[in-house]
């Protein structure tokens, strides 16, 4: 570097001399400043050059971790348990996995590049071209290039599922059938997802395909075991009626005869006929109350019965069936009172079926008591109107107690019990009490007693 030149001169030499100075002095400065400039730059260069680096370095980290990312669904895809499809709109099938292959009888060979409509239903590709072209948003496509496919209106459910055909859809659900390699008919559900590249343009569809057609055989299989069934149904509807018919005609004969004999044979006194008489008698009622009970179960399974809702004076009702079973009690030597706990003993209840359930729970406290009383509770709880049966007779055993409303359930059974009955008159009372919205429930000793109580509501 060139230094100062001192000097005292005025004349052109010392004028010169200043000139020279001053230029060594600019000289310097720009030397300063190229010098600051270049460690300015060497420093933001070695800073460049680290995150270079650390860039380049993160960027190998995201390469390995997509390409781990990427084996790792790959992986997940080949070892899926449903069916994974890949497709393209314009080449058919670009990929597949093997539970895709399995479940239709094909190598991964003989699918890939296959169109897809060669392996579907042919009424169902209709349908599924119809979804593909609202997934890539073609509104030329319309209900009236496609076939009347009246099995299912599938293009209203999509209109509804969509709302606006104008909205691009991301997926579609819906059920299609494909065609095994052995040609038999694979039932599935299939969902179909649209992905787009970073222009927004169509690229491939990821299809998820799940075998239903184990449930397609079961619902087929209900709905035949059903069709027998409501026909069995109406089968025994129509012999009930008809074994009504012809067991009752000459059953009310025997029945009308009856009083005709005892008082045809009254006057001989003979005792050994009378027993005879009276047992027939009782048989042909038995008879009769078994064969309305059974009709009365079968009206009820088979819905026929359709109740009439009315409001019931409780009270009225209850000492109505007292005076009815009055004569009864007094022969078993019980007790057989009401006792009223409300001033509002009024329902809205079925009268039929009211009366029916009451008639055959005070019945049957009688018929199970031998000695004691049988009391009729009604009283209010909560907004509900409770009406308690309740006897000293020989209670239920609480193994008993889960199964005493199931038909033609009986503790006592055999040649030998000592009760009669047919197992119908429980059941036919929870029928009922269901019927009216009504709940029943047990409170049972063995040797006590038993409760039966019956909640209404006000």
């Amino acid at each position: 570097m060139p230094t100062r030149i001192e000097t005292t001169r005025t004349d052109e030499v010392g004028q010169l001399i200043v000139s020279y100075n001053y230029l060594i002095g600019k000289l310097k400065t720009s030397q300063h400043d190229v010098n600051n400039l270049s460690h300015k730059l060497n420093t933001v260069f070695k800073d460049k050059i680290g995150e270079l680096n650390l860039e380049i370095n993160q960027r190998g980290l995201v390469e390995q971790a997509l390409k781990q990312s990427e084996e790792q669904f790959r992986i997940l895809v080949e070892s899926a348990p449903v069916g994974m499809v890949l497709t393209s709109p314009s080449s058919g099938i670009v990929k597949v996995n093997r539970a895709f292959c399995d479940m239709l009888g094909y190598s991964e060979q003989e699918l890939i590049n296959k169109p897809i409509s060669e392996i579907s239903h042919k009424d169902d590709w209709a349908r599924e071209q119809f979804f593909i072209q609202r997934l890539l948003n073609d509104s030329s496509v319309s209900s009236d290039n496609l076939p009347d496919l009246d099995s299912e209106d599938w293009e209203t459910k999509l209109i509804e599922s969509a709302k606006d055909l104008s909205t691009d859809l991301s997926d579609i659900n819906f059920e299609k059938r494909f065609i095994r390699a052995d040609g038999k008919i694979v039932f599935t559900i299939y969902k179909s997802i649209l992905l787009k590249d970073i222009k927004n343009r169509p690229l491939n569809f990821v299809n998820q395909v799940i075998d239903i057609t184990i449930r397609k055989n079961v619902e087929r299989e209900l709905i035949r075991a059903k069709d027998k069934a409501e026909e069995s149904d109406r089968l025994k509807s129509a012999f009930l009626a008809q074994m009504s018919h012809e067991i009752r005609t000459p059953l009310n004969v025997i029945l009308n005869m009856t009083p005709l004999l005892e008082s045809e044979f009254e006057s001989k006194q003979d005792e050994e006929l009378n027993i005879l008489l009276d047992s027939m008698n009782s048989a042909g009622k038995r008879l009769q109350r078994t064969i309305d009970l059974i009709l009365n179960m079968s009206a009820i399974q088979s819905g026929n019965y359709k109740p009439e809702f009315e409001i019931i004076d409780v009270v009225k009702e209850i000492e109505k069936m007292m005076r009815e079973f009055k004569v009864q009690c007094e022969e078993k030597g019980l007790k057989l009172k009401m006792v009223l706990g409300t001033s509002d003993a009024k329902v809205l209840a079925d009268e039929y079926t009211f009366g029916q359930i009451f008639q055959n729970l005070i019945n049957n406290a009688i018929k199970y008591t031998r000695e004691g009383k049988v009391e009729i509770n009604i009283f209010d709880s909560a907004k509900k109107l409770n009406i308690a049966i309740k006897d000293t007779g020989i209670g239920i055993s609480s193994k008993y107690l889960n199964k005493i409303f199931e038909p033609f359930s009986q503790e006592d059974v055999g040649q030998k019990r000592e009760f009669e009955g047919n197992g119908l008159g429980l059941a036919l009372v929870k029928k009922y009490v269901d019927l009216n919205k009504a709940e029943i429930k047990v409170d049972s000793e063995k040797g006590i007693g038993s409760t039966f109580t019956v909640t209404f509501n006000k």
